[in-house]
């Protein structure tokens, strides 16, 4: 069944089911995309939006971001048309698996879990025996396993206390399932504490407002010194800020305070239409939605009308009332523009569809088509054995229902491009289909992942994969016979991997790694942390190249508010040193290298001392310890951007706590706005009392944030972090590009600025067609005649230099 809906993003975050009687849809809500040129997921047409409000601390800081919203029925979201990162949130439901009943049913023998998180879900299901049973994971992508802890032991007691952990280790422990958090509805928990695979420890707070769905997240506590504060109007996010704890304590009511990266929010509507309106950065850079009926345009700070308008309508999701804002169609401000239909899953009377594919057209008419596939369940179609009472030995019962369970495949199992050409993807578990009995008409039981891959041209790859850890083992590439010619062998690659609940933070990571030609690398991981030992290649001329890495547990620091400093939690775990051999073999014994120490460069990674402040942040490696003792040191601001580097020929002794005060030798300083954009650097004076000064340059941004302008120029003297570059005096500017750009953020033109005249003295222009594919490239001739109105796919005035040289693109 095909049909065009109007749609936004989000995905479904419960099962989908169409059942009457034993009918059903088995459609586990996606945990994966597969996206289109516009952004739409063609699994659910949702858009798959994400954007960084705030961040500090760097990939190991922390940082808000919003994203779809949650798809948990009667969920306020904490944007209202958007959610964010750390709203994590565990659903639990009864349900009858057997009979196909997948609405909340109180009293059914069943439970189905479901982990939500940045707009998708892990699902998983455990049946009846009294509620005492463990959980399988039904989602198809990564490893993922759910355990729970109560009074009775029973799984839906509201004091149960559900724990999820992931293929990397990251581990969440959720507050009691009965604590009513976040849906009016559904039995719900928010996280209460996540620990990341490197033992860092993110916790949460949250106030109430006294009934359901009211659990509001107030903070996320990090033991790296950092934190996020969330201040609400109502329900939804009215501001949130990120704090260095090692320069200020968390403030006891979670009030954001003065002088802290802010960023801040206002919403349309009201009640269930509540919808996010702006968004104002650190940079005071403001972020607007034109929020329609049916509609939502996106605007870039510095513009007045929306780059893209999603054009959507309300898809029901699930039997539990869920609805879905699903993308009809895009139109962008290049002219751009999508239009889209969906695929749905057989009808099932007074239940609700899947939607899985569809299609999309671009504005050149052109077609892409996304098809996954309903296979019916091996046992449960017409005229196979009965699997499950009540029905007759045909599957169909006396009143004429059947007991039709219908699959989803995963994953698209076609893929066809503008141009006609189609990549097959086969689901169907061809064992299952192997050993069935012969009585068995429907024969496809579909896998967590594809099969065999088939391209246009016939190539056929087939997939060997570990279902239970979701890893895969092995591809095989079939060869093709040429006329004439000898049969080429098959190209097999393959992996091993070890995943087991004792080695849960390396379960996705493989130990072997072995090549089309037989080659095998081989990998160690550490069982406290899954971090990287020892990485071996295969060997080259007797010798075999390896890279060791160790770590050591540190602890962060913070300010305790009397002036002194406070553990900010537990040690947790940072590379300590990495090392390999110049020449020879790695040593037997696995430390050092065959041919002794002279063979093996060492690299030190340094973090200060086991004092405060320290966010544990790397203040410096050292290269050959006791050799040549090649150090390099770091310096940070409170936000965590590198703001001074220190390389090994200043000869330091050790990398000081705090960075250097002022100017340094072979120093190289760094600066940044409030959206950590780097925005000047000042190298180190090169002739020390010559008549050289600081090379320098600067970076100007558009309210966008896009870089408008890079001055290249040598500055009088070191400038401190309290004058912006835009403000440095005695900048000497010998060398000026600045940037023009597209609604879409597409480089437009670059012009070469003479800064002694201010005069444009070169130009490049670029031109993109309505499918937004680069058109033409024109490199201006005629510096006194310059074309700026015209298209790059156009000739401007001829000068001395000859004629402009364009470049036209065709497809």
């Amino acid at each position: 069944m095909r049909g065009p809906l109007l749609a936004v993003a989000a995905l479904a975050a419960a099962l989908v089911h169409a059942a009457a009687g034993a009918q059903k849809v088995l459609a586990p809500p996606p945990e994966r995309m597969i996206v289109s040129p516009g952004g739409v997921d063609m699994r659910t047409g949702r858009y798959a939006y994400s954007q960084t409000d705030l961040s500090i601390g760097g990939e190991a800081g922390l940082a808000l971001t919003r994203t779809m919203n949650q798809q948990v029925v009667r969920h306020s979201n904490p944007f209202g048309s958007f959610s964010h990162n750390f709203d994590l949130m565990l659903t639990i439901k009864s349900v009858s698996i057997d009979e196909g009943i997948m609405t909340d049913w109180p009293g059914a023998p069943d439970t189905q879990a479901e982990v939500a998180f940045g707009g998708l879900s892990a699902t998983f299901q455990s049946l009846g025996f009294g509620g005492s049973a463990g959980y399988d994971l039904t989602s198809r992508a990564g490893y993922a396993r759910l355990t729970y802890t109560s009074p009775d032991n029973k799984r839906e007691n509201p004091a149960a206390i559900y724990t999820f952990q992931t293929a990397d280790g990251t581990k969440a422990v959720f507050r009691p399932i009965g604590s009513n958090d976040c849906s009016a509805q559904a039995r719900c928990a928010y996280v209460a504490q996540l620990t990341r695979p490197d033992g860092t420890v993110l916790s949460f707070e949250y106030d109430s407002l006294g009934t359901g769905n009211s659990a509001r997240l107030r903070s996320v506590t990090s033991t790296r010194g950092y934190a996020l504060l969330l201040e609400y109007a109502g329900v939804y996010v009215a501001r949130a800020c990120v704090l260095n704890l090692t320069t200020m304590t968390k403030p006891a009511g979670n009030a954001c305070p003065a002088g802290v990266a802010t960023a801040t929010y206002t919403y349309d509507g009201g009640g269930a239409a509540t919808r996010l309106r702006s968004v104002t950065d650190p940079s005071q850079a403001t972020w607007t939605f034109v929020n329609g009926q049916g509609s939502i345009g996106f605007v870039k700070p510095g513009q007045s009308a929306p780059w893209l308008t999603n054009a959507f309508g309300n898809q029901p999701v699930n039997d539990d009332g869920l609805t879905a804002e699903v993308v009809g169609a895009q139109t962008f401000a290049d002219g751009q523009s999508y239009v889209y239909s969906y695929t749905l899953s057989p009808d099932v009377p007074n239940h609700v569809p899947a939607l899985a594919g569809g299609s999309f057209t671009d504005a050149q008419n052109h077609t892409t088509r996304v098809v996954y596939d309903f296979p019916i369940k091996p046992g449960t179609g017409p005229g196979d054995p009965c699997q499950h009472a009540p029905c007759s030995p045909t599957n169909v019962n006396s009143d004429g229902s059947t007991t039709i369970v219908y699959q989803v495949t995963p994953g698209p199992v076609a893929v066809t491009d503008p141009l006609g050409r189609t990549v097959q993807f086969d689901y169907c578990d061809p064992y299952a289909a192997e050993h069935y009995d012969s009585a068995f008409r429907n024969r496809c039981a579909v896998t967590s992942a594809a099969v065999s891959a088939t391209e246009p041209d016939g190539i056929k790859t087939s997939y060997s994969w570990d279902y239970q850890s979701r890893n895969l083992l092995a591809t095989r590439q079939v060869a093709i016979a040429i006329a004439g010619q000898p049969t080429p062998a098959d190209i097999t690659r393959s992996a091993t991997y070890d995943c087991r609940p004792a080695t849960i933070f390396s379960c996705g990571k493989p130990l072997t790694v072995t090549d089309a030609r037989a080659n095998t690398a081989r990998y160690t991981w550490s069982p406290d942390h899954g971090g990287l030992l020892t990485e071996t290649m295969p060997a080259v001329n007797g010798v075999t190249p390896q890279v060791r890495h160790t770590y050591v547990q540190r602890t962060a620091w913070i300010a305790n508010g009397a002036g002194g400093w406070v553990a900010a939690g537990p040690p947790l775990w940072v590379p300590a040193s990495s090392s390999l051999c110049k020449t020879g073999n790695p040593a037997p014994s696995g430390t050092g290298c065959a041919d002794g120490p002279a063979d093996e460069v060492v690299t030190r990674y340094e973090y200060g001392p086991d004092s405060g402040p320290n966010n544990l942040l790397p203040l410096g490696t050292l290269v050959d310890p006791g050799g040549l003792n090649l150090r390099t040191c770091f310096a940070y601001d409170a936000q965590g951007d590198k703001i001074a580097e220190t390389r090994p020929r200043a000869l330091l002794a050790s990398c000081p706590a705090q960075g250097p005060a002022g100017p340094a030798p072979f120093t190289t300083f760094y600066r940044y706005d409030a959206a950590h954009r780097p925005t000047g650097t000042i190298a180190p004076d090169p002739d020390g009392a010559g008549p050289l000064h600081h090379p320098a340059v600067r970076n100007s941004y558009d309210p966008a944030g896009r870089l408008t302008r890079v001055e290249k120029g040598e500055l009088l003297e070191r400038q401190s972090e309290a004058v912006a570059p835009a403000a440095w005096p005695n900048f000497t500017v010998k060398e000026r590009t600045d940037y023009g750009y597209d609604a879409l953020d597409r480089k437009v033109a670059e012009v070469g600025v003479d800064p002694a005249t201010q005069q444009a003295v070169t130009l490049t222009q670029m031109s993109y067609d309505n499918v937004g594919r680069l058109e033409c490239t024109a490199v201006r001739m005629n510096a006194a005649a310059f074309p700026w109105t015209l298209g790059a796919c156009s000739l401007g005035p001829e000068g001395s230099q000859g004629p402009d040289r364009i470049t036209r693109n065709w497809y």
